[in-house]
């Protein structure tokens, strides 16, 4: 299970529990400056979309940004020598700019803060830090748990992947405003679907530029102004930093935060979930990359109605895995709360089962958090793996705000991955509800990210009849390899060591049915995956324990196997959540 996955099961936990109860400037996104080479060999193409021969003669006729904005659209000029106050990440003061000298700065990798709308927040030091956090017991694994296997990652590819599919989502542009409306109208369906008791709330956040923020927010049943809010929030704009009428796919940066919270919503409000004290809003940010423009806006506005904010967690590039790093979550702590971030820290340790560790950075870059920190409400930030971690640019995306930020990134940088691998516990519905043979499983690999795989086992008790429905898999029984097609099936006897692999880039459908017949296999996956994917250790060994699965671990015999899973196991049972009801 990749970080975005990861990131969608946090936002989980943290919906239940952050409610139930009463430095240097930081850099969050690393932004790399444009070099002469690729401001040379400007992108022509991405995806359907051709990128207008004009746009790259006024690239190619003017090596300042601005001027060459201005060439293709005149009518700009005015509004491109508008003056801004700009804060620099890295730098100790603001100063006075204009509006295109942000494009500059962009062109120069350079992350900044656009407060000229908003100086009553920065009137303070540049380093003031926010007010006192909600910091609940983690109390609710009860509850949070069986909402981990109801993630869909093919959800979240088919929504990443329309998101990817605009122009850009530049927030000054059409495309950023139709991008807004279309993800506004995903969380609109998202409502619709969800039981008539769950209260919750849509709007448009709207700001002096086209595109819009978009807030959804779960009611408890009696409102109390006086109860904390929690808020989850991504920013939804994508920006060329060569230039703004460039692609801007924005897969890593940040569709993958944006699905994740999605998601995250998607299982909350389907599940019926209503917050027990205070409210939780669902924020995506429009105009992170104009300088943190839309959460500034709304971050003033709680402010001024005298909101209590509780804790605020934002999430940005959640997708992208390095080359031979280790997937992880990294949760900066400059510019945010400390003991809120502390606080998550625990959150993250107690329900995802990958690294979680905490990075102090150098000046550099920010991201929307900041701009709740400045207003005083707690706030923390989540993103992928160690952004400092040998070097520019550490373990984050190197391809951020180009036209190569796209969800097939798979070189020697690293890869881009949402987990592309779904398994469905399925009902015969035609059989009686008591009959053993009811139940089969299905895995659905949809083939972008990391390739679906199941590992070297056996089992002692049952045999199993695997049968591929799409694509194809390879199939390794006893050393044997076969490759299976589309409505090929293979037989595998009691004792037989097998594994399985998909095929990268090709959607895969593979059923299994046990034999003897009964719902033991289904009820080993539903035990298996109760606890989120991917489980702990100890809960791997207890399921394997209780589900006859053996890890083939190559030392000659089996007895070897057995004895590991068998002493794990029984250790594990110890501590570990008893079987859950198979449902």
């Amino acid at each position: 299970m990749r970080s975005a996955v990861s990131a969608t099961l946090l936002l989980l936990s943290l919906s239940q529990h952050a409610v139930s109860s009463p430095h240097q400037a930081g850099q969050a996104v690393l932004a790399p400056p444009a070099t002469e080479e690729a401001i040379s060999t400007f992108p022509t193409a991405h995806g359907n979309h051709v990128v207008d021969d004009s746009i790259l003669a006024a690239l190619k006729a003017h090596s300042d940004p601005v001027d060459a904005l201005i060439s293709l659209q005149p009518e700009l000029a005015e509004q491109l020598a508008e003056r801004r106050l700009i804060h620099v990440f890295g730098e100790a003061e603001a100063k006075w700019m204009t509006e295109g000298d942000k494009l500059r700065l962009r062109r120069e990798g350079k992350k900044f803060r656009d407060i000229t709308d908003h100086q009553e927040l920065y009137a303070d030091s540049v380093n003031a830090q926010a007010g006192k956090a909600n910091l609940p017991k983690l109390s609710h694994q009860r509850l949070v748990k069986p909402l981990f296997p109801k993630v869909s990652t093919k959800r979240m590819h088919d929504v990443l992947k329309h998101l990817t599919s605009f122009y850009n989502r530049y927030f000054a542009g059409p495309t950023g405003e139709e991008s807004s409306v279309w993800l506004h109208d995903q969380v609109a369906s998202i409502i619709a679907e969800a039981p008539y008791h769950t209260h919750i709330s849509l709007e448009y956040f709207t700001h002096r530029f086209p595109q819009s923020s978009i807030i959804a927010r779960f009611e408890p049943k009696v409102r109390n102004f006086s109860n904390p809010l929690t808020i989850i929030g991504a920013h939804q704009d994508s920006a060329n930093y060569l230039f703004p009428l460039l692609p801007a796919p924005g897969a890593d940066d940040d569709g993958s935060g944006s699905v994740s919270i999605l998601e995250a919503f998607r299982v909350l409000a389907h599940s019926g979930f209503i917050p027990k004290e205070g409210p939780v809003e669902f924020h995506w940010y429009a105009a992170e990359e104009g300088g943190l423009l839309g959460s500034q806006d709304i971050a003033a506005y709680k402010k001024a109605e005298g909101a209590n904010i509780g804790a605020m967690m934002e999430f940005d590039m959640t997708a992208f895995i390095a080359k031979n790093a280790t997937e992880s979550i990294g949760f900066i702590k400059t510019d945010a709360d400390a003991p809120l971030t502390k606080w998550a820290v625990e959150l993250s340790t107690e329900y995802i089962s990958i690294p979680t560790s905490v990075y102090a950075l150098s000046p550099g870059a920010g991201s929307d958090y900041m701009s709740y920190t400045k207003a005083g409400f707690p706030a923390t930030f989540a993103a992928e793996g160690n952004p400092v971690a040998g070097g520019f640019p550490g373990e984050f995306d190197p391809y951020v705000h180009g036209v190569k930020d796209t969800m097939d990134v798979d070189d020697e940088t690293g890869y881009f991955s949402i987990d592309g691998v779904v398994l469905h516990l399925l009902r015969e519905e035609s059989l009686d509800p008591s009959s053993p043979d009811r139940w089969h499983t299905e895995v659905v690999a949809s083939g972008e990210g990391e390739t679906f795989s199941v590992p070297s086992h056996w089992h002692a008790t049952h045999s199993e009849i695997i049968s591929v429905r799409e694509g194809r898999i390879e199939a390794t029984l006893d050393g044997a390899t076969h490759i299976l097609s589309a409505g090929d099936s293979i037989h595998i006897p009691k004792y037989a060591v097998h594994q399985f692999r998909g095929f990268k880039g090709e959607r895969t459908v593979v059923t299994e049915v046990a034999d003897p017949p009964g719902d033991y296999k289904a009820a080993f996956f539903n035990d298996f995956l109760s606890e989120g994917y991917p489980p702990s250790f100890w809960h791997t060994m207890r399921t394997f324990l209780d589900g006859d699965g053996y890890p083939a671990l190559g030392l000659y015999f089996k007895f070897f196997d057995v004895a590991f899973v068998t002493v794990f196991g029984n250790i594990a049972k110890l501590f570990v959540a008893p079987k859950p009801k198979l449902e």
